[in-house]
Protein backbone atom coordinates (compact mmCIF):
# COMPACT_ATOMS: atom_id res chain seq x y z
CA UNK A 1 0.00 0.00 0.00
CA UNK A 2 2.84 2.33 -0.34
CA UNK A 3 2.50 5.45 -2.84
CA UNK A 4 5.30 6.75 -5.03
CA UNK A 5 9.03 6.70 -3.88
CA UNK A 6 7.46 3.94 -0.79
CA UNK A 7 6.08 6.35 1.28
CA UNK A 8 3.05 4.48 3.28
CA UNK A 9 1.58 7.60 4.77
CA UNK A 10 -0.45 9.80 2.09
CA UNK A 11 -2.62 12.82 2.02
CA UNK A 12 -5.16 12.68 -0.48
CA UNK A 13 -6.83 15.72 -1.50
CA UNK A 14 -10.28 15.13 -2.50
CA UNK A 15 -11.52 18.74 -2.60
CA UNK A 16 -10.33 20.87 -4.33
CA UNK A 17 -8.40 18.12 -6.11
CA UNK A 18 -4.96 20.67 -6.23
CA UNK A 19 -4.07 21.80 -2.79
CA UNK A 20 -4.11 25.60 -4.73
CA UNK A 21 -5.66 27.46 -1.92
CA UNK A 22 -4.42 28.01 1.76
CA UNK A 23 -6.72 27.24 4.54
CA UNK A 24 -8.10 30.46 6.24
CA UNK A 25 -10.01 31.01 9.61
CA UNK A 26 -12.90 30.47 7.40
CA UNK A 27 -12.02 27.10 6.39
CA UNK A 28 -13.84 23.57 7.70
CA UNK A 29 -11.27 21.13 7.01
CA UNK A 30 -12.30 17.53 7.06
CA UNK A 31 -10.09 14.58 7.32
CA UNK A 32 -11.15 10.68 6.42
CA UNK A 33 -9.54 7.87 7.80
CA UNK A 34 -9.97 4.28 6.34
CA UNK A 35 -10.21 1.28 8.64
CA UNK A 36 -8.60 -1.88 8.31
CA UNK A 37 -6.94 -3.37 4.74
CA UNK A 38 -7.77 -7.33 4.48
CA UNK A 39 -6.26 -7.44 0.87
CA UNK A 40 -4.18 -4.93 -1.14
CA UNK A 41 -6.17 -1.93 0.25
CA UNK A 42 -4.38 0.57 -2.58
CA UNK A 43 -7.27 2.96 -2.87
CA UNK A 44 -8.98 2.18 0.33
CA UNK A 45 -8.83 5.96 1.19
CA UNK A 46 -11.66 6.39 -1.22
CA UNK A 47 -13.33 3.03 -1.82
CA UNK A 48 -13.95 3.59 1.65
CA UNK A 49 -15.82 6.34 1.54
CA UNK A 50 -18.16 5.57 -1.79
CA UNK A 51 -21.64 5.32 -1.60
CA UNK A 52 -23.72 2.46 -1.48
CA UNK A 53 -23.50 1.91 -5.18
CA UNK A 54 -20.43 2.53 -5.18
CA UNK A 55 -20.61 5.66 -8.29
CA UNK A 56 -19.75 8.75 -5.87
CA UNK A 57 -17.24 9.76 -3.76
CA UNK A 58 -19.18 11.56 -1.68
CA UNK A 59 -16.80 13.29 0.69
CA UNK A 60 -15.31 14.33 -2.75
CA UNK A 61 -18.62 15.38 -4.10
CA UNK A 62 -21.58 16.05 -1.93
CA UNK A 63 -20.21 17.79 0.76
CA UNK A 64 -18.56 20.18 -0.99
CA UNK A 65 -21.63 20.81 -2.67
CA UNK A 66 -23.93 21.03 0.47
CA UNK A 67 -21.41 23.05 2.46
CA UNK A 68 -20.10 25.70 -0.01
CA UNK A 69 -17.13 24.76 -2.41
CA UNK A 70 -15.26 27.83 -1.47
CA UNK A 71 -15.65 26.91 2.49
CA UNK A 72 -14.92 23.30 2.70
CA UNK A 73 -11.46 21.55 2.13
CA UNK A 74 -11.79 17.79 2.23
CA UNK A 75 -8.56 15.18 2.69
CA UNK A 76 -8.32 11.33 2.71
CA UNK A 77 -5.34 9.34 4.68
CA UNK A 78 -3.98 6.67 3.65
CA UNK A 79 -1.75 4.68 5.52
CA UNK A 80 -0.89 0.71 6.13
CA UNK A 81 -3.89 -1.31 7.95
CA UNK A 82 -3.26 -4.12 6.70
CA UNK A 83 -4.70 -7.06 8.35
CA UNK A 84 -1.89 -9.87 7.72
CA UNK A 85 1.55 -9.34 8.13
CA UNK A 86 2.37 -10.65 5.00
CA UNK A 87 5.40 -9.02 3.35
CA UNK A 88 6.06 -5.22 4.04
CA UNK A 89 2.60 -4.42 5.05
CA UNK A 90 0.97 -5.06 7.97
CA UNK A 91 3.85 -4.78 10.36
CA UNK A 92 3.07 -1.73 12.18
CA UNK A 93 1.11 -0.72 15.01
CA UNK A 94 -1.47 1.66 16.42
CA UNK A 95 0.82 3.56 18.17
CA UNK A 96 2.98 3.50 15.42
CA UNK A 97 0.78 4.67 13.35
CA UNK A 98 -0.30 8.00 15.09
CA UNK A 99 3.32 8.66 15.77
CA UNK A 100 4.03 8.73 11.96
CA UNK A 101 0.73 10.72 10.84
CA UNK A 102 2.20 13.60 13.98
CA UNK A 103 5.78 13.51 11.63
CA UNK A 104 4.65 12.78 7.92
CA UNK A 105 1.58 14.57 8.10
CA UNK A 106 0.51 16.91 10.91
CA UNK A 107 3.73 18.95 11.19
CA UNK A 108 4.39 19.28 7.39
CA UNK A 109 4.52 22.44 5.77
CA UNK A 110 2.11 21.38 2.56
CA UNK A 111 -1.18 20.99 4.72
CA UNK A 112 -0.88 23.88 6.85
CA UNK A 113 -3.18 22.17 9.49
CA UNK A 114 -1.19 24.31 11.75
CA UNK A 115 -2.86 27.58 10.44
CA UNK A 116 -6.15 28.85 12.04
CA UNK A 117 -9.03 26.61 10.36
CA UNK A 118 -11.61 24.67 11.40
CA UNK A 119 -10.80 20.68 11.61
CA UNK A 120 -13.10 17.58 12.13
CA UNK A 121 -11.71 14.51 11.74
CA UNK A 122 -13.75 11.08 10.32
CA UNK A 123 -13.25 7.87 10.70
CA UNK A 124 -14.58 4.85 10.19
CA UNK A 125 -13.84 1.72 11.99
CA UNK A 126 -9.91 1.49 12.66
CA UNK A 127 -9.28 4.26 11.14
CA UNK A 128 -11.43 6.26 14.29
CA UNK A 129 -8.53 4.06 16.83
CA UNK A 130 -6.18 5.91 14.24
CA UNK A 131 -7.93 9.28 15.01
CA UNK A 132 -7.37 8.42 18.18
CA UNK A 133 -3.53 7.71 18.34
CA UNK A 134 -3.15 10.55 15.90
CA UNK A 135 -4.55 13.31 18.88
CA UNK A 136 -3.21 11.39 21.68
CA UNK A 137 0.59 11.89 19.91
CA UNK A 138 -0.06 15.33 18.90
CA UNK A 139 -1.19 16.43 23.13
CA UNK A 140 2.03 14.47 23.97
CA UNK A 141 3.85 16.24 21.73
CA UNK A 142 2.81 19.55 22.05
CA UNK A 143 3.39 19.40 26.34
CA UNK A 144 6.71 18.04 25.56
CA UNK A 145 10.09 20.22 26.55
CA UNK A 146 11.88 20.95 23.29
CA UNK A 147 15.32 19.90 22.88
CA UNK A 148 15.79 21.92 19.60
CA UNK A 149 14.55 24.40 17.46
CA UNK A 150 13.22 21.52 14.89
CA UNK A 151 10.94 20.59 18.37
CA UNK A 152 9.90 23.55 19.09
CA UNK A 153 8.38 24.39 15.87
CA UNK A 154 7.00 20.71 16.40
CA UNK A 155 5.62 20.60 19.17
CA UNK A 156 4.20 23.93 18.23
CA UNK A 157 2.36 22.75 15.34
CA UNK A 158 0.96 19.79 17.17
CA UNK A 159 -0.77 22.47 19.45
CA UNK A 160 -2.06 24.45 17.15
CA UNK A 161 -3.29 21.29 15.22
CA UNK A 162 -5.30 20.31 18.34
CA UNK A 163 -6.43 23.62 18.90
CA UNK A 164 -7.81 23.62 15.34
CA UNK A 165 -9.88 20.51 16.06
CA UNK A 166 -13.55 21.30 16.38
CA UNK A 167 -15.22 17.51 15.80
CA UNK A 168 -14.50 14.12 15.87
CA UNK A 169 -17.26 12.18 13.78
CA UNK A 170 -16.81 7.70 14.44
CA UNK A 171 -18.48 5.53 11.85
CA UNK A 172 -18.55 2.27 13.36
CA UNK A 173 -15.08 2.04 15.55
CA UNK A 174 -14.54 -0.52 17.93
CA UNK A 175 -13.65 1.32 20.93
CA UNK A 176 -13.59 -1.04 23.31
CA UNK A 177 -12.56 -3.89 20.68
CA UNK A 178 -14.46 -6.26 18.27
CA UNK A 179 -14.97 -9.66 19.09
CA UNK A 180 -14.48 -10.27 14.74
CA UNK A 181 -10.44 -9.89 15.92
CA UNK A 182 -10.79 -13.02 18.01
CA UNK A 183 -12.69 -15.13 14.54
CA UNK A 184 -9.82 -13.44 12.77
CA UNK A 185 -6.88 -14.74 15.91
CA UNK A 186 -9.29 -18.73 15.35
CA UNK A 187 -8.75 -18.38 11.69
CA UNK A 188 -5.58 -17.89 12.01
CA UNK A 189 -4.55 -20.85 13.99
CA UNK A 190 -6.51 -22.88 11.85
CA UNK A 191 -4.57 -21.71 8.80
CA UNK A 192 -0.81 -20.93 10.42
CA UNK A 193 0.07 -19.82 6.93
CA UNK A 194 -1.64 -16.78 7.22
CA UNK A 195 0.04 -14.38 9.71
CA UNK A 196 -2.29 -11.53 11.60
CA UNK A 197 -0.24 -8.29 11.82
CA UNK A 198 0.20 -6.57 15.58
CA UNK A 199 -3.12 -4.31 14.35
CA UNK A 200 -5.46 -7.04 15.22
CA UNK A 201 -4.04 -7.39 17.97
CA UNK A 202 -4.93 -3.76 18.91
CA UNK A 203 -8.50 -5.01 18.50
CA UNK A 204 -9.14 -7.63 21.06
CA UNK A 205 -11.89 -6.73 23.26
CA UNK A 206 -11.70 -5.12 26.52
CA UNK A 207 -7.93 -4.78 26.44
CA UNK A 208 -6.40 -2.22 28.83
CA UNK A 209 -4.38 -0.30 26.15
CA UNK A 210 -7.83 0.46 24.79
CA UNK A 211 -9.12 1.63 27.05
CA UNK A 212 -6.30 3.42 28.30
CA UNK A 213 -6.38 5.06 24.97
CA UNK A 214 -9.89 6.26 25.25
CA UNK A 215 -9.34 8.11 28.36
CA UNK A 216 -5.99 9.69 26.88
CA UNK A 217 -7.89 10.93 23.96
CA UNK A 218 -10.85 12.24 25.97
CA UNK A 219 -8.21 13.94 27.95
CA UNK A 220 -6.67 15.52 25.14
CA UNK A 221 -9.42 17.02 23.49
CA UNK A 222 -10.72 20.33 24.44
CA UNK A 223 -14.11 20.26 26.47
CA UNK A 224 -15.84 22.06 24.14
CA UNK A 225 -15.42 20.24 20.88
CA UNK A 226 -17.99 18.06 19.23
CA UNK A 227 -18.39 14.90 18.56
CA UNK A 228 -20.60 11.93 17.25
CA UNK A 229 -20.75 7.99 17.13
CA UNK A 230 -22.58 6.14 14.43
CA UNK A 231 -23.23 2.73 15.03
CA UNK A 232 -24.42 -0.32 12.96
CA UNK A 233 -27.49 -2.17 13.48
CA UNK A 234 -27.33 -5.13 11.00
CA UNK A 235 -24.81 -8.05 10.60
CA UNK A 236 -21.98 -8.54 8.30
CA UNK A 237 -21.54 -12.48 7.44
CA UNK A 238 -23.68 -13.10 10.06
CA UNK A 239 -21.46 -11.39 13.08
CA UNK A 240 -22.80 -7.28 14.42
CA UNK A 241 -18.69 -6.59 14.35
CA UNK A 242 -18.57 -3.76 16.23
CA UNK A 243 -21.43 -3.41 19.03
CA UNK A 244 -23.38 -0.63 19.89
CA UNK A 245 -21.98 -0.84 23.36
CA UNK A 246 -18.62 -0.25 21.86
CA UNK A 247 -19.16 2.56 18.91
CA UNK A 248 -20.81 4.57 21.72
CA UNK A 249 -18.47 4.02 24.70
CA UNK A 250 -16.52 7.35 24.77
CA UNK A 251 -19.13 9.70 27.30
CA UNK A 252 -19.02 12.94 25.23
CA UNK A 253 -20.78 11.44 22.21
CA UNK A 254 -23.99 11.80 20.62
CA UNK A 255 -25.00 8.95 18.62
CA UNK A 256 -26.86 7.51 16.41
CA UNK A 257 -27.55 3.89 15.25
CA UNK A 258 -27.72 3.03 11.28
CA UNK A 259 -29.73 0.21 9.34
CA UNK A 260 -26.38 -0.70 8.35
CA UNK A 261 -23.67 -3.22 8.43
CA UNK A 262 -20.20 -2.32 9.43
CA UNK A 263 -19.19 -1.93 5.66
CA UNK A 264 -21.79 0.02 4.60
CA UNK A 265 -22.26 2.59 7.14
CA UNK A 266 -20.17 4.68 6.09
CA UNK A 267 -21.90 4.08 2.46
CA UNK A 268 -24.66 6.19 2.58
CA UNK A 269 -27.24 5.00 -0.55
CA UNK A 270 -28.09 8.83 -0.60
CA UNK A 271 -28.05 12.55 0.16
CA UNK A 272 -31.27 11.70 2.16
CA UNK A 273 -30.07 8.53 4.22
CA UNK A 274 -29.14 9.72 7.65
CA UNK A 275 -25.92 8.25 7.96
CA UNK A 276 -24.83 11.78 5.48
CA UNK A 277 -27.94 14.03 6.45
CA UNK A 278 -26.97 13.71 9.56
CA UNK A 279 -23.56 14.39 9.17
CA UNK A 280 -24.11 17.31 6.83
CA UNK A 281 -26.51 18.33 9.78
CA UNK A 282 -23.88 18.24 12.34
CA UNK A 283 -20.71 20.04 10.04
CA UNK A 284 -23.58 23.03 9.77
CA UNK A 285 -24.15 23.30 13.72
CA UNK A 286 -20.15 23.24 13.56
CA UNK A 287 -19.74 26.00 11.23
CA UNK A 288 -22.63 27.98 12.32
CA UNK A 289 -21.17 28.15 15.48
CA UNK A 290 -18.02 28.85 14.29
CA UNK A 291 -19.33 32.13 12.66
CA UNK A 292 -18.36 30.82 9.18
CA UNK A 293 -22.15 32.20 7.46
Amino acid sequence: MEGEGGEKYIAKPLWPEQEARPPTSDTLTLIFFHGLQMLDGTDTSETTWKNRSGTVCWPQVWLPEDLGKERVRVLSMSYDSIASSWGKSGQTDLRAIGSDLVEKFITMPEWKLYKNQKIVLVGHSFGGLVIKSLVVEASRRAKSRAKNKFEVKTFSNCKNFLENIKATVFYGVPHTGTFIAQYLKDFEKAFPKVQLGDLIRNLQPFQNDMEQLSVDFEEALKLDIMCYAFAEKLEYNEVLVVPWASATQLTRYSNMTLEANHIDICKPRNKNDPGYSKLKDFLEDIMMDGCLR
